[in-house]
């Protein structure tokens, strides 16, 4: 590109053509991420409507015990609402006492074997009740090779 004298740019037509194609490509390009962009927010909104629709409980815990995501049907079930439990120790806040000791031991083995597992365990309700539930769950692995969180069903 080259100044003209009047501080205007003077353009070939070769840097021209070069500008509409690359501008075409950039285009396309956009065109192709709206696309998947959208696809994506089409399966994200499909994966978390199946999480809140769903009647069986669903549960995410980070690897410090806390409660990072749990569906309506278990947040229904313990008469708990999400700001009650997000971010909180699952253990405590969820567990009947007596029910901590196998529960750390489930964690355990789940972090050090990281395979599936199944268990069963007591929940506490809000008010007090006791809730048997048997969980199929698994270790879910960050980029860092490292369990981010346990998702239980």
């Amino acid at each position: 590109m080259k100044a003209g004298h009047d501080g205007t740019n003077n353009i070939s037509p070769e840097e021209l053509k070069s500008l509409k194609e690359r501008l075409a490509e950039l285009e396309s390009e956009h065109a192709a991420c709206a696309d998947k962009e959208k696809e994506l927010r089409r399966d994200r909104d499909f994966h978390k409507m199946l999480v809140e629709a769903s009647p069986a409980f669903l549960v995410a815990i980070d690897r410090q015990g806390k409660v990072v995501r749990m569906n309506d049907a278990m947040l229904g079930a313990i008469g708990c609402t999400w700001d009650e439990v997000s971010g909180r120790d699952y253990a405590m806040t969820v567990l009947p006492e007596e029910a901590r000791e196998t529960y750390a031991h489930t964690v355990e083995s789940i972090v050090n074997g990281r395979e599936p597992v199944v268990s069963e365990n007591r929940v506490a309700t809000k008010s007090g009740e006791e809730l048997t539930v048997e969980w199929h769950g698994c270790p879910v692995v960050g980029d860092d090779g490292e369990v981010d969180y346990f998702f239980g069903v």
